[in-house]
């Protein structure tokens, strides 16, 4: 799991000239390799291999007993200013619910992004 903030604060909120400029997307690349080396130990090139997956973005499902999951969402690799995940990275999760998890009576959902936002005045 990771957001804008594990590279920077607000690093994901800038508008697109910046967000997309070698400098921002050199210090993504970087914040990207660091999260797959300390929080799954794999690197980029492996980590499809060690069952993290996606469209372009990491994400993990991990069984913890008979009948407990978790999904760890990425919510940066594919975020934008109207998205968190692509739609395919949304069918690859729903997929691997489906067929991964048989007999999961409870899954806990890690995912940084809020549902919902209250604004209070």
């Amino acid at each position: 799991m990771w957001n804008d903030h594990d590279i920077f604060d607000g690093a994901g909120s800038y508008p697109p000239l910046l967000h997309k400029s070698p400098i921002m997307m050199g210090l993504f690349e970087i914040g990207q390799q660091m999260r797959l080396l300390f929080q799954h130990h794999t690197t980029p090139e492996k980590a499809r291999t060690h069952r993290l997956f996606g469209y372009q973005g990491y994400n993990f499902l991990a069984q913890c007993g008979p009948q407990l999951a978790l999904l760890g969402a990425d919510e940066r690799s594919e975020c934008d200013d109207k998205t968190v995940h692509n739609e395919n990275t949304w069918n690859i999760i729903f997929e691997k619910l489906d067929n991964d998890l048989q007999n999961v009576a409870h899954l806990i959902v890690l995912f940084s992004v809020p549902f919902s936002l209250v604004r209070f005045k």
